[in-house]
């Protein structure tokens, strides 16, 4: 942070609520000011001239400090100083009764209204400071807050030896809490979790909420060590289930640390390497990690793969590869999934993992979806060409499904290209079907009255309800890889298979297996009446030129 607020936020702070030494200090300050008023006006021998405003002037400085009782307190003790401790005109003579008490009375009132419009303008900056620097919902100090706060314990402590250590804790199951809970109840959950992370929180923390789902612990005079403790148990108890409305809610939690002075010499700067340490723990599935340079590093080569992204769909660099899925009864090809690669000019081939979860947080996912929706139906027609008519699977992210423009896109794209929808499936993942679920429902209900089919993809691997099933408009479900390589080794894994396969057929939903690695897999999956199969036992991705020779020299029919 910087700038004028910097320096101005302290001062009103102390203004909107001083404290004792503040207030011994002005209440020393305004009986000088009295003092000097005092002897300015007797020395000039009148209390009809200018020299009389210092007196409201000195009444006036007591109201903005200590408010109404301020005001009026000094505006009683201007009536006497105009009073008896300075009954004599300038012409000798003495001032009668009336006279004084109607100017103690002014003194009075100009003190009651300075006190009552400074009370209400002090009460407004106060509520415009809990806006700006606390969360409306926690009322817990917000990010803008803890950026301040860094940066003046970081100019404080500036040629010492103290350290501190802030942790950022995200919450990553909370789209699926919320969606579990309702909206209604999702601010009484946050006050839950903040009252949580305030039990366990010891003598030099202090807590923040800096958005929805992350909250920030400030760990004062902490070292490596001390700070790696304490995240271990906030791990440890966060795995703890969070009692709400008499129901247990498990927390899924990733946490990311950094430290000053090791890590940076800034506030803002020792934020983002623990949201970097954070988003490091969450890929790798760890409790929590400690920042370290090599992240960095990392994090920037994403974010110049990031800037590649938009030249590399400006000159053609990405291409689709097609995997075959295979009727398992008949053994005849009914469709293909396309999947997208990457041909970087000197580097070649970069894996999708690599980019594609950097690319989905970004607004360039709906510009590489639609980029994979106009390749995939201009490769589907160069196949028509040689009589291989096949569905085409692509994939659609949480992303594509809240950009307003996402389906008047696909309308005029199958207009261009005067294609029958019923060849295309879009596969979405269980994970961001319930993102925003209701609003993901009517999009998808807008997809499917085109003529597109939806299939349910990883399914077994979200945290969605089973109830929420026969309510999407989803045509098929995939059964993640996780549950089918090991099939054959695996009981869990082979009647967790076989019960997903019995729900989905009495649903009336098509299942696909994807992941099959042997003929004794597809044949067991057969035996459980699955419909469809997809792995690199069939055939691994090909591009275009490669799986039209595929077709020609399988046995699997088209």
């Amino acid at each position: 942070m910087g700038g004028i607020s910097y320096y101005l936020e302290p001062i009103v702070k102390k203004w909107v609520n001083p404290g004792p030494k503040t207030k011994i200090i002005s209440c020393i300050s305004i009986c000088i000011l009295f003092v000097l008023s005092y002897l300015i006006i007797n020395f000039a021998g009148s209390q009809s001239y200018l020299h009389l405003h210092l007196l409201y002037l000195t009444i006036i400085i007591a109201a903005l400090i200590f408010k109404l009782p301020g005001g009026v307190v000094a505006g009683s003790i201007g009536g006497l100083i105009l009073g008896p401790l300075m009954s004599w005109q300038m012409t000798g003579s003495i001032y009668n009764l009336n006279n004084w008490l109607g100017r103690a009375f002014l003194a009075i009132i100009v003190g009651f209204f300075s006190g009552i419009i400074l009370d209400i303008l002090s009460e407004k900056i106060n509520q415009l400071a809990q806006q700006g620097y606390y969360n409306q919902i926690t009322e817990l100090p917000n990010r803008q807050n803890l950026h301040m706060k860094l940066d003046r314990i970081i100019n404080l402590k500036k040629g010492n030896n103290k350290r501190f250590v802030l942790l950022v804790i995200s919450i990553e199951n909370f789209a699926d809490i919320f969606n579990m809970i309702g909206y209604q109840q999702s601010d009484s959950f946050l006050r839950k979790v903040k009252q949580y992370l305030l039990k366990h929180l010891n003598e030099n923390g202090e807590l923040y909420h800096a958005h929805n789902n992350k909250f920030n612990i400030l760990l004062l005079n902490h070292d490596k060590s001390t700070a790696l403790k304490r995240a271990k148990e906030y791990s440890s108890f966060l795995q703890e289930p969070v009692l709400f409305n008499g129901i247990p809610i498990y927390l899924k939690t990733s946490i990311g640390l950094a430290a000053y002075p090791e890590h940076s010499q800034t506030g803002e700067e020792i934020i983002n390497k623990a949201y970097i340490a954070m988003d490091k723990a969450r890929s790798n599935s760890l409790d929590y990690r400690w920042y370290h340079k090599n992240l960095d590093k990392k994090s920037k080569h994403n974010f110049l793969l990031l800037g590649d992204v938009k030249k590399a769909l400006r000159e053609d660099e990405f291409e689709l590869h097609y995997q075959p899925k295979i009727n398992s009864v008949e053994n005849e090809v009914i469709g293909l999934k396309a999947l997208i690669r990457w041909d970087y000019p000197g580097r070649g081939y970069i894996p999708p993992n690599q980019f594609i979860p950097q690319v989905e947080q970004t607004g360039l996912i709906n510009h590489l979806t639609i980029w994979v929706l106009e390749q995939a139906i201009k490769d589907w027609r160069k196949m028509k060409k040689d009589s291989y008519e096949v569905k085409i699977s692509i994939n659609i992210s949480a992303r594509d499904l809240q950009d307003p423009d996402f389906v008047g896109n696909i309308k005029e794209i199958l207009k261009k290209y005067d294609i029958n929808p019923s060849f295309l499936e879009f596969e979405i993942t269980e994970r961001d079907i319930m993102n925003r679920f209701s609003q993901t429902k009517e999009v998808l209900n807008q997809i499917v009255k085109l003529g597109i089919d939806i299939s349910l993809d990883d399914f077994g691997t979200g945290h969605s309800s089973l109830a929420y099933l026969k309510y999407l408009p989803t045509k098929s479900i995939k059964i993640d890889r996780a549950f089918i390589k090991d099939i054959l080794i695996d009981d869990k894994d082979k009647a967790i298979t076989e019960a997903a396969i019995k729900m989905a057929h009495s649903l009336d939903k098509t299942v696909v297996a994807e992941g099959v690695e042997n003929q004794q897999s597809i044949d067991l999956l057969r035996g459980m009446d699955c419909d469809i199969v997809q792995g690199y036992y069939i055939s691994k991705p090909k591009p275009l030129s490669e799986i039209k020779k595929w077709f020609e020299t399988e046995e699997f029919k088209v």
